[in-house]
């Protein structure tokens, strides 16, 4: 009886202290509400978001007070939030390699999509590729943007070691005083920076070469993320409200920020802040992807370049790398509830056996118990794993994906039978070697594949796809996309395994080319309806001028009947309207065709100038200013004509949209990128939302201010101009403030 009574208090207090301390385990959510944001450099529209969300109450709404903190190279963000509780960052892909050394750092959110890393220099120094880089100097930072430098080099196939890396001093003046030849940067800072001084840049992308990273990210340390889960996710939330606020109130965030410490000092104005911003619209892609997004695959293949560089070990751990905010709590959770089941578990074993004084039976009981449990668990091990491979064969049988594995050192290729079968052969009719897959291509097809597989055979390039055709048993020809990767290399880097995919394109293929067919003739349609209306315009014109030289000849005196007078007043409207209709005609025909006159190489300042002179009393009637600077651009290969129509179109309006309570000022300026040219004309006049009203601006017949005199013929046509060469053209406005044009015109 005393036995039974104490195994039964022995088991109740186990029960309760399991319950409390299951309790107390759980993960403190309702710690300090104070943090710190550490950001990655000095105050600047890079990071708008977080100082929206602390002015629109955003962090304040999660219940979260935050203190955002800059950096500098000597203070970087990764450290700090190391050393520091309740600290949240701001970095790029060198949280990767922080990451591969054993720090405990977490992603939460990707604020830029794209990196804004680009490689800068001057214009006259000619570097408008990687290749360019070759014996230059070049100022690059071990810790931001080598790796993106490295990846593009190697894509571009360029040899780092035939380049000088100096170290980053993070001053323009280095590439302006000829320090270094080109120096890593932001293509939303930098450039803009360079231009403002008078330098005329060129960049190069490493997007354009393949080289894809995430830009800057949000991140904090693992005992943040397990110990306040709840907060982390929060911290996210509310950061990702007030970038979508910063990036629809440019002119408001930038205000704010000109008012932060040291802006103003370092020569910032709220004019680079706006260039900037807009700038970081296309990184921060906000109509493609949801700001904060991350995916898995592009860390996976940032931390594969990193691997392959020789940056970190192969086997680093990149567990708990990125924050997911639904497995997070439920794993702590999970981990206690285990832990505890153990102990509980542990301890009745315990008392059984202390109780049953280690019985023979119960022992051979448990132990067959442990072996069938273990048996069953291998039984499922097993079953799994058959499935497994049922499911990614149904899974390549589904995708119909020819895979195929080459030992180049043998010649023997491995193909499964779906390859075969796509070309209509069987498995054994195909010899299983290159020549067998080179007998079956295309003899039109041999030079740009053979080119492409020597590259990827050298080892310049770990990647390779080409589109090529292949003769199946039938005897036609089908189109076939190869993506491959080298899987081993010998020890001067060439390829000696490779494993990759066919994929049958050829429905694709032959709807391009159909495809292509049908915007040929379409474009000859197009030419055809020009001719049309140009034919149509022409010849409805002269009997239009006609009736109305007959009405002019009328005596109104002998006419007569009130109605009949009425009734020729209609007649003589309507007359009017139509020739006024046919004058429009004429002037869109003819702005389409001048697109097709003779490009020469024209100094803008020339052309402008003889349009301001054309347009000089007009100027002098409004006591207008006008502020000319072609420093960033002068001379371009253009039609003349379509730039004198734009420039006449843009200050004309300037004039006569100008706010009557201003003196009227027009800027007129240019900067260049390897793509393009791009023209700004900037007023001060009565302007308009163009986040609005942006979209119906360059409408035919469409006017936004209808108490002044227009037709809204004029900005249609610019607009079809400047298209038909390639170009684009852009409009930013807000009401009373003026407007910007921003025109690019195709080099």
């Amino acid at each position: 009886m005393n036995l039974a009574k104490n195994v039964f208090i022995i088991i109740l207090s186990i029960f309760f202290l399991f319950v409390n301390s299951y309790t107390t385990a759980q993960p403190n959510n309702a710690s300090s509400n104070e943090i710190k944001i550490k950001l990655k450099w000095m105050h600047q529209f890079q990071f708008a978001g977080f100082y929206a969300a602390k002015l629109q109450g955003y962090y304040a709404e999660e219940g979260i007070n935050v203190e955002i903190l800059e950096s500098s190279a000597a203070d970087p963000s990764i450290d700090f939030v190391l050393k520091n509780k309740n600290t949240y960052g701001v970095s790029s892909a060198e949280l990767i390699e922080s990451k591969a050394l054993g720090s405990p750092v977490v992603i939460l959110a990707s604020i830029f999509q794209h990196s804004p890393y680009v490689v800068i220099s001057l214009k006259d120094k000619k570097i408008l590729k990687p290749k360019d880089l070759e014996g230059k100097r070049i100022m690059a930072s071990g810790d931001q943007g080598m790796i993106q430098l490295k990846a593009m080099l190697s894509a571009a196939n360029v040899d780092i070691k035939k380049i000088a890396v100096l170290e980053h001093t993070w001053s323009n003046k280095d590439i302006t005083n000829n320090v270094a030849d080109a120096m890593t940067g932001y293509v939303s800072v930098e450039p803009y920076q360079l231009h403002k001084q008078g330098f005329e840049t060129t960049v190069i992308k490493p997007i354009d070469y393949g080289v894809d990273f995430y830009g800057d990210m949000l991140f904090t340390n693992l005992s943040e993320v397990k110990e306040n889960p709840e907060r982390a996710l929060a911290v996210k939330r509310a950061t990702i409200k007030g970038w979508e606020y910063a990036m629809a109130h440019i002119d408001e965030i930038a205000d704010y920020i000109l008012k932060l410490p040291g802006v103003k000092e370092r020569g910032i104005t709220k004019e680079n802040l706006v260039y900037e911003a807009l700038m970081m619209q296309k990184l921060v892609k906000t109509d493609l992807v949801e700001i904060g997004h991350i995916n898995k695959t592009r860390i996976n293949n940032m931390i594969m370049l990193y691997k392959n560089y020789g940056v970190i070990d192969h086997f680093s751990d990149f567990s708990n790398f990125i924050f997911d905010e639904k497995d997070n709590q439920e794993n702590i959770n999970n981990y206690y509830k285990y832990i505890w089941l153990i102990i509980v578990i542990g301890g009745l074993i315990f008392i059984g056996g202390f109780i049953w004084n280690r019985q023979l039976r119960k022992k051979v009981n448990d132990q067959v118990s442990k072996l069938e449990a273990e048996y069953n668990s291998r039984l499922l091990a097993e079953k799994i794993a058959k499935e497994s491979e049922e499911r990614l064969e149904l899974a390549l049988s589904a995708a119909r994906l020819g895979i195929w594995d080459s030992d180049l050192t043998s010649g023997m290729v491995y193909r499964n039978e779906i390859w075969s079968e796509m070309l209509g052969y069987k498995p054994l009719e195909i010899e299983p070697t290159y020549q067998g897959w080179r007998n079956l291509v295309h003899p039109e097809d041999y030079e740009s594949i053979d080119r492409s597989i020597k590259s990827h055979h050298d080892g310049q390039s770990l990647y390779n796809n080409y589109e090529h055709r292949l003769l199946t048993k039938n005897g036609d020809w089908k189109w076939i996309l190869s993506l491959s990767k080298i899987v081993s290399t010998d020890k001067e880097g060439k390829a000696i395994r490779l494993i990759g995919i066919h994929i049958d394109i050829d429905e694709l293929k032959n709807k391009e080319i159909q495809l292509q067919a049908l915007s040929d003739e379409l474009i000859h349609s197009n030419r055809e309806l020009e001719k049309f209306a140009y034919i149509t315009s022409h010849n409805l014109r002269a009997p239009v001028v006609n009736i109305i030289s007959l009405i002019e000849l009328l005596d109104m005196n002998t006419i007569g009947d009130a109605n009949n007078k009425i009734i020729i007043d209609k007649v003589q409207l309507s007359v009017n309207r139509l020739e006024n209709t046919l004058n429009d005609l004429i002037e869109v025909v003819s702005a389409k065709k001048q697109a097709l006159a003779q490009k020469t190489i024209i100094k803008i300042s020339e052309v402008c100038n003889q349009v301001l002179s054309n347009l000089e009393s007009q100027l002098i009637k409004v006591d207008a200013d006008i502020v000319l600077n072609f420093e960033g651009k002068d001379q371009i290969l253009y039609v003349r004509g379509i730039l004198e129509s734009v420039l006449q179109n843009l200050i004309t309006n300037s004039i006569k949209y100008r706010n009557v309570e201003k003196k009227l000022k027009i800027e007129i300026s240019t900067h260049t990128d390897p793509e393009y040219t791009y023209l700004y004309v900037r007023d001060n006049g009565i302007g308009f939302d163009s986040n609005v009203l942006g979209h119906k601006i360059f409408k035919l017949y469409e006017r936004l201010h209808h108490h002044i005199d227009g037709k809204g013929l004029g900005l249609y046509l610019i607009k079809t101009q400047i298209e038909s060469l390639n170009g684009k053209i852009d409009v930013y406005s807000k009401p009373m403030q003026g407007a910007l044009f921003t025109i690019a015109l195709k080099n």
